[in-house]
Order: C-alpha cells, then structure tokens, then sequence
C-alpha cells in the first residue's frame, strides 16, 4: 500500500517545481506591447541558437559552408506561427475574461435594479431605506470594489467587507421588517406563511 502512495505522489506532482508553465504564465500576465517585445526576443534568442547549432553541425559533418541552406526561411516562418498563435490566444483569453467581467457587471445591475423595483411594493419608509442602501452600495463598489480589483486585492481582503456588510444589513432589515409585518395582529396569512 505505502508503495502505490508514492507512485501516486510521483505521478501527480509536477516535472519541474511547483508550476512547469511557469514562462507562459509569466508572458500571459504582461500587457500586449511588453509581450510582443518578449515573444520577438525570445523568438530571435532561439533563432540564433539554432542558427549557431546548425552552423557548428555544418562545420562537423564537414560539409561546404558556402552552400546557402533554406534554414533561415523555415525558421523565420515557424516563428512567425509560433508568434501568431500566441497572439490569437492571448487575444482570446483576453476576450474571455472583458466577456466575463460584463456579464458579472451587467448581472450585479439587474440584481440592483430588481431589488429597487421590489422596494416600491414596501411602506414608503422602508423603500426608501432600501434605495438609499443600494446607492450607497453601488458608489461604495465603484469607489474601492473596483479599484481594488484592478489592483488585483484578493477577494478574501477586508477592503470588500465594507460594501458585503451594506447588503447583508439590507436584507436583515427587511427580513425583520417581514417578521415583524406577519407578528402584527393584522398581518395577512397569506404573505406570511413562512413565519
């Protein structure tokens, strides 16, 4: 048994270190101009080591060195594929994660403006309780939620615990609202029958 637990570790853990794709990772994260610049040097670095491999190989094999051999034009066109799938797919994780925040924006403003259209059905007091909690969460969001998230704060930070705190206070006060609408002697049982 103690044998097949340390086939699985070697089996599971990775080649290299922690994280094998430690360079992609690396390239991924950098903006569009400095990975274009790193990609074309890394490319040229590359071409220049096989160059010279291919040149000590000619000298080796004693081959004649004034004959042009077709090297330079493979090379070239391989890393210009190499070069454009790079670029295609970081374009498109690019697209992924705009495509990702919009929905999530878009989804947190339906969430908002529900709430809103469900706070005209409450007494006027509590309504505009409500409205003012959900205006005060979306600047609170748009002053230090979002900064924060460019600035790529983790989101167990306690930055995001001030706007978490405005909503879960919002929904005790309408939860005790509710409560206490259905304790009242004229309460309707039909809205109440959670309670």
């Amino acid at each position: 048994m103690w044998a097949l637990c340390e086939i699985d570790k070697l089996a599971n853990s990775p080649p290299f270190g922690p994280n094998p794709m430690w360079l992609l990772d690396f390239l991924q994260n950098l903006s569009l101009t400095t990975m274009f610049l790193a990609i074309l040097a890394i490319g040229l670095a590359l071409c220049w080591i096989i160059i010279l491999l291919i040149r000590l190989g000619v000298r080796c094999f004693g081959l004649d060195p004034k004959i042009p051999l077709p090297i330079r034009d493979t090379l070239i066109d391989s890393i210009s594929a190499i070069f454009a799938l790079m670029m295609a797919f970081s374009a498109a994780g690019i697209w992924n994660d705009i495509s990702q925040a919009n929905t999530a924006i878009q989804r947190e403003s339906n969430a908002l403006e529900n709430v809103l259209a469900l706070a005209r059905s409450l007494p006027a007091d509590l309504s505009e309780k409500m409205r003012e909690v959900v205006n005060s969460y979306a600047r609170q969001v748009l002053r230090r939620d979002w900064p924060a998230m460019a600035s790529k704060i983790p989101v167990d930070d306690p930055i995001y615990e001030a706007s978490d705190r405005l909503l879960v206070d919002l929904v005790n006060t309408v939860s005790g609202e509710q409560i206490a609408y259905c304790l009242a002697p004229n309460g309707r049982p039909a809205a109440c029958t959670n309670y």
